[in-house]
């Protein structure tokens, strides 16, 4: 890593929360490039690391950093399908397309994944993003 990139990691102000254990671990490894979401709310850390903080497993921990390359809205449920090796939501799944909301995609480049998590206090509202 170059000593910009440390630098970058360093500005990571703002961390979002990804529910489950399971999904940490396919960012982490680069296995899931794509976040869904049906909101384009994080569209404002295109451009920027983010902090990756898992929750639903007891207190939420800050497990690493992302880079957020872009977003994309997907257009159908065909497009939607067309990513599936990048999002890794199976068809059928509680995070599928419904037609009722629309999807955006946000297309995460680098990782850097800590030694350890860092436990974190819980926040009360927002449950999309936090300032770490």
């Amino acid at each position: 890593m170059e000593n910009k990139d440390i630098q970058n990691l360093l500005h990571a102000y703002y961390g979002i929360y990804i529910r489950g254990s399971h999904i940490v671990d396919m960012i982490m490894n680069r296995s899931k490039t794509i976040e869904t979401r049906t909101h384009d709310k994080l569209k404002r850390f295109v451009g920027h690391w983010v902090g990756v903080i898992l929750t639903g497993c007891g207190k939420p921990k800050l497990v690493g950093y992302v880079f957020i390359r872009s977003q994309y809205e997907f257009i159908s449920e065909e497009n939607f399908r067309a990513y599936e090796s990048c999002h890794r939501i199976e068809e059928g799944s509680r995070y599928d397309w419904d037609g009722k909301h629309k999807k955006y995609g946000y297309l995460l480049g680098d990782v850097e994944k800590l030694d350890s998590p860092i436990e974190l206090e819980p926040i009360k509202g927002n449950r999309m993003w936090r300032e770490l």
